[in-house]
């Protein structure tokens, strides 16, 4: 294996199950590495190309409060989210052997990413995206010091980190955008992603929203997903039945339990992604014309439409200082009980 990629990947709180579709992915791709920072057991096999930190939250927000000069007392575990451009400083002496390295999410499942490293090889960027800027599953940064150092210079991002809420998304920011340009660093972004996506193997983030869309890009209730060794392929209905095959599927609007019911009969490839959630083997494309396929993904939306509608109502009546955070409520009893793990 070579020493291009790092994607460092710090998680806590408790580790869900679809994780190990996402580890089995980055298995079969051994030129990447991955570094998992974490404190709770992961009960799934990882490939020799996935290295394990334990390390408590404290010691890497510990990390992080000295790499952004910010003394954070932060307790909330998806707040690391805003942290990513800082992973570079945080964990140096992990990454020291990398000419590369990253930050992403486990809600993927990654496909073939030679053409990302033969474009990196060929261009030398210093920062590589798959979308029109950076984005938080899936930007690639060239491991230097100006590189490593560039989200200290964005202008508000001591208030980001700081900032009250769960995140404020500046790991994807137009300001982190800005600063990245203004050091004079260069990119390979997506430049038109409408064009982009006209090709068959796009070097483009696909991502499944909560309304069954895949987002930029509509085909609303009307894809599949076959994922096989090394493989991510998407059969998009909209006028006719589109074949591409992608980077990786990042299903960030589909991660509920009632996707995942079948998540105990997967633990090997090939497998599919639907609007209704994951189905073992390969499941026949032509499904997609069908009313029972159409009325099965409608019903599996209904609980977000419901869930969004009566979030946008509360939030009218009440201003969000009054409103309790969720999340952090959710985090906070993930640490009283400490769980391993759920399944």
């Amino acid at each position: 294996m070579n020493n291009k990629i790092c994607f460092v990947v710090p998680f806590y709180g408790s580790w869900p199950n679809y994780a190990k579709l996402w580890a089995l992915s980055a298995k079969f791709n051994p030129n990447i590495h991955f570094l998992i920072v974490t404190d709770i057991e992961i009960p799934y096999s990882l490939g020799p190309n996935i290295r394990l930190l334990i390390e408590s939250y404290d010691n890497t927000m510990s990390r992080l409060s000295t790499a952004t000069g910010i003394d954070s007392t932060e307790k909330r575990y998806h707040k690391l989210c805003d942290y990513k451009p800082f992973y570079g400083l945080a964990f140096k002496d992990e990454l020291r052997q990398f000419e590369y390295w990253g930050y992403t999410d486990i809600d993927i499942i990654l496909g073939d990413f030679s053409q990302v490293i033969q474009i990196i090889n060929e261009t030398k960027c210093d920062f590589f995206f798959t979308h029109t800027k950076p984005i938080g599953h899936c930007t690639i940064i060239r491991n230097s010091d100006k590189c490593n150092k560039v989200g200290l210079s964005v202008k508000n991002y001591k208030q980001r980190l700081l900032s009250s809420k769960h995140s404020t998304h500046l790991s994807e920011s137009t300001e982190l955008h800005e600063a990245i340009k203004e050091n004079g660093l260069t990119t390979y972004s997506i430049q038109d992603l409408k064009n982009e996506w006209k090709k068959y193997r796009p070097i483009v983030s696909v991502s499944i929203d909560s309304d069954h869309s895949i987002y930029d890009f509509g085909y609303k209730n009307n894809f599949i997903i076959h994922c096989e060794e090394n493989k991510v392929t998407a059969y998009c209905l909209e006028n006719s039945l589109e074949k591409k095959e992608i980077i990786y599927i990042h299903f960030m609007g589909t991660k509920a339990r009632r996707y995942w019911k079948k998540i105990d009969y997967v633990n090997s490839y090939p497998f599919s992604l639907t609007p209704y959630g994951l189905e073992p083997g390969l499941i026949d494309v032509n499904k997609i014309h069908s009313l029972h396929f159409k009325l099965k993904s409608y019903c599996y939306a209904i609980p977000s439409i419901l869930y969004e509608t009566v979030r946008s109502f509360v939030h009218t009546l009440f201003p969000k200082e009054m409103l309790p955070d969720f999340k952090q409520l959710k985090e906070f009893i993930f640490r009283k009980l400490k769980k391993k793990s759920f399944k």
